[in-house]
């Protein structure tokens, strides 16, 4: 089947090319249009023929312009450029001035200075005599691509990073200047209106006027974001070409986006289907576009030069939109009278299409599924839309087509969905599982925390209690027999006999010690000491502290004795020898009295001694080493028993506490703050 279509577009084919792609195209004022394909060519009565300039050979021509004398210019890639004047031919390159040999464009301003752009500056010729623009002389980048001279005679220059304003023959800043630093400034134009045009490599379009910029990119309707050239005709639309193939769109759909009337703009875009032979457009050197004098619009190509009639528009048709084919997991389902989908179904597939007798390249869709998207999506290559594990509901499928060249012709086509719900995806049953596995979870949460904490107080107590025996044996012990040592060391020769009996003593209580802390190990590990006498063991205790400090230590038992708890009389014992202990080493008492006192609910023990006493306030703190008072309230709290303490400077001191009677099992979960 064939489809003939009337297209304003023609590519001009150029006899004897040795390469196809067209850099440049100029129209002269005599309406010859000049194009640089490698070779030279002269656009003629309708006819390209290639055109040779005598003493030139060899020469890889990039642009041509002719100045209002007449002149013709030709610019070269590494040649520098060539001047005919007439029958003469001038050559110029670096050895003659110019600031670089290969030649980007080409620009007369008012006073009648040609410019030339070139990939390491810009150079002014007037009167014969080169003047060189560099970034030593403020230019932003020394590549340049682009030259413009606006209403007010400034000279815009484009380059690879920016673009510079030259005002009065120095380089200015301004809003266009600082915004556009980074960008590559292919293309430029001002419009009727004043408005100046600047079109990037890769950052989209900008428009600048009256101090405000605006930028415009693919999100407000732009075909590409890369923008080679820019070419206004008398309609006020402007030609815009690019890698993907050349667009129009008018002016003041864009003037209305600056002023926020409208959020895209409608343009027509020229590709294959349009008669291009390719949509690759060339825009590295200047003049990459042009308006002739006979309403065409120019631009070169990588297959030749590309001529559009402005007077012949492209006509735009509406695309049918089809919603064609819908699969549920793999099955097909006739999308005739709505889709009604299974508890089971996983995936979902909708095929969509339109139905236009040409190419549907530069036709876009988007979908949305009114229930489940938020909002419209834009469609992918293949045409189709899936979705997968559809809550139970109601859904209305909608599909738009539109062209690129004409956004506001959208057709659309649109299709009900019912999802039947199942069982497990209902919301009760989704509460329930989300409250049994929260109520699980809190459960492992806490059984792990309470395992956490009774290791730690396992291991806590265990530290406490041998903080506490080392405390009451060991340390107690040793100090014990540093005292006797001391005493020792302070007799002379002539007291030999005391000496001894010094030394007999420290030997003795050393044994004691080290008896005392095998038992604390061995009680450590089976917790349970051997059962005896209290007042046996109080007797011996006291005994020794007589022996091993020389004071009088008296002891009263009174009242109805009754058994005690085998770690209870432990714990009782070590904290009546720590009273005493501290008694004689810190009080410096004379005599110590240990009173026990049974009756019917508990056991009270005091211990008074004559010594210095001391104010119990200025020791409230723990200082570094010492932790009797701490493991002689501890022992006491741990057999269920409260420790009182009375005490003035020079009145001695009183250690007073009461163990309760009954079975009690000593708690190790109170921690010795060391």
């Amino acid at each position: 089947m064939l489809r003939l279509s009337n297209t304003p577009v023609r590519t001009v084919a150029l006899p004897n090319a040795l390469d196809s792609d067209a850099e440049t195209v100029y129209e002269d004022r005599g309406g010859d249009v000049w194009i640089a394909a490698a070779d030279l060519f002269r656009y003629r009565e309708g006819k390209a023929t290639p055109y040779r300039f005598q003493g030139i050979s060899g020469v890889r021509v990039r642009n041509v312009f002719r100045d209002r004398e007449g002149t013709l210019w030709v610019g070269t890639e590494g040649r520098g450029v060539y001047r005919q004047v007439g029958a003469r031919l001038f050559h110029y390159t670096t050895q003659e001035g110019l600031v670089n040999n290969f030649i980007r464009a080409f620009l007369e301003s008012r006073d009648g200075s040609v410019w030339i752009a070139t990939d390491e500056g810009v150079s002014r010729w007037r009167a014969g005599t080169f003047t060189n623009f560099q970034m030593s002389d403020g230019l932003c980048y020394f590549s340049t691509r682009s030259l413009l001279e606006d209403r007010n005679g400034d000279l815009w220059i484009g380059t690879d990073r920016g673009v510079s304003r030259l005002h009065g023959g120095r380089f200015e800043t301004d809003v266009v200047t600082t915004a556009l630093e980074h960008e590559k400034v292919w293309a430029m134009h001002q419009d009727s209106d004043g408005g100046l045009w600047f079109g990037t490599r890769a950052g989209g379009l900008y428009r600048g006027r009256n101090g405000r910029l605006t930028h415009y990119t693919t999100a407000q309707g732009l075909a590409s974001n890369s923008i080679y050239e820019l070419v206004e005709d008398r309609r006020g639309m402007l030609w815009i070409s690019g890698p993907n193939g050349i667009s129009e769109v008018n002016r003041h759909e864009l003037d209305a986006v600056a002023e926020q009337r409208a959020r895209r703009v409608n343009l027509t875009l020229y590709g294959i289907s349009e008669g291009l032979e390719t949509i690759q457009m060339c825009g590295g050197e200047k003049p990459a576009g042009l308006l002739t004098t006979r309403g065409e619009v120019w631009f070169p190509s990588s297959k030749g030069p590309v001529r559009i009639s402005i007077d012949q528009p492209k006509p735009s048709e509406q695309a049918p939109v089809v919603v064609d084919e819908v699969l549920a997991d793999g099955l097909q389902i006739s999308p005739a009278d709505g889709v009604s989908l299974g508890p089971d179904t996983k995936k979902l597939e909708l095929h969509y299409g339109v139905v236009l007798l040409r190419s549907q390249e530069r036709v876009e869709f988007r979908y949305r599924l009114d229930g489940f998207d938020k909002d419209w999506s834009e469609a992918s290559g293949d045409r189709i839309a899936y979705y997968t594990n559809l809550p139970a509901g109601r859904y209305r499928f909608r599909v738009a087509a539109f062209e690129m060249n004409n956004q506001e012709q959208i057709a659309e086509a649109s299709l009900e969905i019912v999802q039947r719900p199942h069982f497990y995806r209902t919301a009760w049953f989704l509460s329930c599982c989300i409250l049994a596995l929260a109520a699980a979870a809190w459960t492992v949460h806490e059984f792990r925390l309470r395992q956490l904490a009774a290791r730690f107080q396992a291991v806590l107590g265990e530290r406490n209690r041998l903080a506490r025996e080392m405390h009451d044996t060991l340390i107690q012990g040793c100090a014990s027999v540093s005292a006797l040592l001391e005493a020792h060391s302070s007799l002379g020769p002539a007291e030999a006999d005391a000496q001894q009996d010094l030394l007999n003593c420290a030997r003795t209580q050393l044994r004691s010690t080290i008896d005392d802390a095998r038992e604390a190990v061995w009680n450590l590990r089976r917790k349970s000491p051997p059962a005896e006498d209290l007042g046996t063991l109080l007797r011996r205790m006291t005994e020794q502290v007589s022996q091993e400090f020389a004071v009088q230590v008296e002891r009263r038992i009174s009242g109805k004795p009754f058994a005690l708890e085998q770690a209870t009389t432990h714990e009782l014992l070590m904290v009546v020898r720590e009273a005493i202990y501290n008694a004689v080493r810190h009080g410096h008492a004379s005599n110590v009295r240990v009173e026990v006192h049974f009756d019917a609910s508990q056991c009270q023990v005091k211990i008074r001694d004559d010594g210095t006493g001391f104010d119990p306030e200025s020791v409230s703190g723990l200082p570094s080493g010492h932790y009797g008072l701490v493991g002689m309230k501890e022992r006491i709290a741990r057999v269920g028993g409260e420790l009182t303490l009375i005490s003035r400077p020079g009145g001695g001191t009183e250690v007073a506490f009461h163990i309760p009677r009954g079975t009690f099992v000593p708690s190790d979960d109170m921690e010795v703050k060391l």
